[in-house]
């Protein structure tokens, strides 16, 4: 693993990469037709992707995140969980050379299903994949410095590793060289959890606070609303019976004058 000044050095060096790898600013900040067709985009190659997975290794029952990038970097961070980016080369890693696409085949059947890397999955991580024979999945792999696959990278917001910023960031990777052995994989992950467990923990604690706070004043509100509503009733009904009093005044009024 990368000593803990050498992660702070990929962290910031890699802090503008985000942007730039979801489309700038318009991406990033989801202006709505191009959002919606990343995200159309995104869920197509990515049905696609889990189509030839299943087709040429059989199920891996790893769970990915069926959408774009984006798609995938708010799901993780609506749960609070750190995002993993597979690079995976099939068609790619044959053209390079037969022993690469080997080593694919390997870590789809080996690695992935294994239950230590799934329960690290399936508690910690949103599973995003980087197809190489997709021009998304091969310009997220250059991003990432991942020349090739099997890989790993490993992203996290600036709020789970410690930072100010929410600035989405890298803070592992895993090439091909190291994506050979599932207890590697494991143990490589199992450290990211470690580093970050005490971070996502505070993470969540601030959210369930700011979530009851929200739902404090949100019954404060309802009961103010309620409270304003029924005054105007009162007032209404008050001034309803002003009314019929004075108007019965005036019918008495003039039926002792038509008397007389």
């Amino acid at each position: 693993h990368y000593p803990l000044r050498r992660q702070r050095q990929m962290c910031i060096r890699d802090r503008p990469w985000g942007q730039r790898l979801l489309g700038g600013r318009a991406a990033a900040g989801g202006l709505g037709r191009d959002r919606e067709a990343a995200n159309v985009q995104g869920l197509a190659e990515a049905l696609a992707f889990r189509d030839k997975l299943e087709a040429r290794h059989g199920p891996c029952g790893a769970r990915f995140v069926a959408g774009s990038l984006q798609q995938a970097i708010d799901a993780a961070k609506a749960e609070l969980r750190l995002l993993l980016v597979y690079v995976h080369a099939d068609e790619a890693a044959e053209a390079l050379a037969p022993s690469h696409a080997d080593d694919t085949a390997h870590f789809v059947s080996s690695v992935l299903t294994t239950p230590a890397v799934r329960a690290l999955l399936d508690e910690h991580f949103a599973l995003w994949a980087a197809d190489l024979a997709q021009p998304l999945g091969l310009r997220v792999a250059r991003m990432l410095r991942l020349a090739d696959g099997p890989a790993l990278a490993v992203l996290a917001y600036g709020e789970l590793v410690g930072a100010e910023h929410s600035e989405l960031r890298v803070i592992e990777r895993l090439p091909r060289a190291r994506c050979g052995s599932a207890d590697g994989v494991a143990a490589a992950l199992a450290a990211v959890v470690e580093r970050t467990t005490a971070m996502v923990v505070a993470a969540r604690a601030e959210r369930s606070e700011r979530e009851m706070a929200r739902l404090i004043r949100a019954d404060q509100d309802a009961e103010l609303r309620a409270s304003l509503a029924a005054d105007q009733a009162a007032e209404a009904a008050e001034e309803a019976a002003r009314r019929k009093a004075a108007a019965d005044a005036v019918s008495y009024t003039h039926l002792r004058a038509h008397e007389t």
